[in-house]
């Protein structure tokens, strides 16, 4: 800054100096010397800045790319989207509140060629605004692949690092994963754990998944700002970005997509297919216009419909391969005795290699579709699988975030958020709700004598039997082991009594059997009701499950109304 400043009056004297001499130049001794002596000086400190500026930069280029070569590390990349990678972090953290609201996620990124790791936006403040790569735990996750589990009782000075200087009991632990970025480290994720009873592979899971959504997500949005050159036609793509919802689903997605193409390029019709699992078939997810060949929800033969051409010819579809090769699927349409071509475009978009889509496009006036415009969709094309690419990894997350992963119920932790919505909705429309408390009857004499493959197929099974016993709207989630809680919506203990004798009944006349190994379950059940016994949720489940206790007691296959 010295340096910079010292320059700054140099140059300005001797600009001054040359102007004078231009306006007068036979100035008397010893002014005109001094005016000359003063553009002297300052050619002579510009030279030496110069090279004394070059030589530092040099120096420094030399020293990151000793940097780079010695520890495998590369910088994020900085493109002007760096609002929505926000909003994936922000995704992300949501997903790590619903698995535990205790459990505190933070990411690092390297920012500048430096050896120290950043802070992102949205992280907990519970950690550090910076650390060194050469501290042994982020070493160790940089140039590591899978997810690690770190003890602080193990490290010191370290974790502190992390951390900052706090006291610590030595149960405290983190799960920490590499954000990647073509192939090369280029910050981490982190999950800090109060107590290490709180881990389990469902924890760890979850942080490869997010530090691998994370990884990919740089990699999409960098992808992004290469394809699109136009400052307008950014804008109004981020913004179609920024103002999805990965809850949405495609229907949604598809609509927004639709307006965003139509903005830029003129079109008559758009649709939408993706392929069937396990079938030669296709279904139609979404059209622009209504048309009197095709309907939204309509099944065809990918190999028989220019819907399915992208999927089966595998790649894109214009005019001229349609007039070449695929003349059957060519549309006319008669008017005033004359035919009237309409203009193809079609694209396939690839879900990670899981879900194939077709995006068919129409103009039925006499202008086709250029190349030109063929390019542009493309560029559309890959915006829109980016997306779908998003939406899926979200909902993969979200999904084991809050499903349990033996019977796909809602687990506990979200089981516990949905009650609250529900009596919130019930409070305000004046509903009644009843919570209905489940357990196994004698279940562990399954695992003891069958061993615990068996003991999944009963709680697989039964889990199946509520879901088919209760309404849509209704809320059933694995509560414990063998454990599970209903909540019917906008109804009355009265109306619910049958629906649980009917779980009950079901259950116990079931024929369970896996290898000729025949049992039979029963459980038992036990009912509470909103508001009528309390307005609490807490309440509401203690009081059922006292009820259920009560049954146990009684031996069981049996359903009990909580009575105060």
């Amino acid at each position: 800054m010295k340096r910079r400043t010292e320059t700054g009056i140099i140059y300005s004297l001797s600009c001054f100096a040359a102007l004078i001499l231009v306006l007068f130049p036979s100035l008397a001794f010893p002014f005109g010397f001094i005016l000359r002596l003063l553009v002297f000086i300052g050619m002579a400190w510009l030279l030496y800045f110069y090279f004394t500026t070059l030589h530092t930069s040099e120096s420094k280029d030399e020293l990151d790319d000793y940097l780079l070569e010695t520890t495998s590390f590369s910088e994020a990349p900085q493109v002007p989207v760096d609002f929505l990678f926000n909003e994936i972090q922000s995704l992300v953290f949501e997903i790590v509140n619903s698995v535990n609201s205790n459990f505190k996620p933070g990411i690092y990124l390297f920012e500048g060629q430096n050896n120290k790791l950043i802070m992102q936006g949205n992280s907990d403040s519970y950690f550090s605004k910076d650390i060194s790569v050469e501290n042994s735990i982020v070493n160790q996750v940089l140039m590591g692949m899978e997810s690690q589990t770190f003890y602080q009782k193990d490290f010191g000075k370290e974790w502190n690092d992390i951390f900052g200087d706090k006291p610590w009991r030595g149960s405290e632990c983190i799960i920490a994963k590499s954000i990647r970025y073509n192939e090369n480290p280029i910050g981490l994720f982190l999950l800090y754990i109060d107590h290490f009873n709180q881990l389990d592979h469902h924890s760890s899971q979850i942080v490869s998944q997010l530090s691998e959504i994370l990884s990919k997500n740089l990699e999409n949005l960098d992808n992004l700002d290469l394809q699109v050159s136009s400052n307008r036609k950014k804008e109004k793509i981020l913004s179609f970005i920024a103002d999805l919802d990965f809850k949405d689903d495609a229907k949604h997605i598809y609509q927004k997509f639709s307006a965003l193409i139509q903005f830029f390029i003129p079109l008559d019709q758009i649709i939408i297919s993706s392929e069937k699992t396990s079938s030669h078939e296709g279904i139609i997810d979404f059209m622009k216009e209504e048309d009197s060949s095709f309907e939204i929800g309509m099944s065809f033969d990918l190999k028989n419909s220019i819907l399915g051409l992208p999927i089966t010819h595998n790649g894109i579809i214009d005019d001229a391969l349609l007039r070449d090769s695929y003349p059957d699927f060519i549309r006319n349409s008669d008017q005033n005795g004359e035919k009237i071509s309409h203009s193809i475009g079609g694209f396939l978009i690839d879900i990670s290699g899981q879900k194939w889509v077709s995006v068919i496009l129409e103009r039925k006036s006499g202008k086709p579709i250029n190349q030109i415009e063929i390019q542009s969709l493309k560029t559309f094309m890959n915006i829109l699988e980016t997306v779908l690419k998003w939406q899926q990894e979200y909902k993969k997350i979200y999904l084991n975030a809050t499903q349990d992963g033996l019977t796909g119920l809602l687990n506990h932790k979200t089981f516990k958020d949905r009650i609250d919505e529900e009596i919130n909705r019930a409070k305000r429309f004046k509903h009644d709700l009843v919570v209905l408390m489940l357990d196994l009857d004698k279940f562990k004499r399954i695992n003891d004598t069958l061993g615990h493959p068996y003991g999944d197929y009963v709680i697989k099974t039964v889990a199946k039997i509520l879901k088919d016993n209760v309404r849509l709207i209704d809320v059933v989630a694995r509560y414990g082991g063998e454990e599970f809680i209903i909540v019917l919506v906008n109804t009355n203990m009265k109306k619910a009594l049958p629906v649980a004798d009917r779980i009950v009944k079901n259950i116990s006349e079931f024929p369970f059997s896996v290898d000729n190994n025949d049992v039979k379950m029963t459980i038992s059940c036990g009912m509470s009701e909103y508001p009528k016994q309390s307005n609490i949720a807490q309440e509401i489940i203690s009081y059922a499950d006292q009820a259920m206790y009560k049954v146990k007691k009684m031996g069981g296959n049996q359903v009990m109304k909580y009575e105060v």
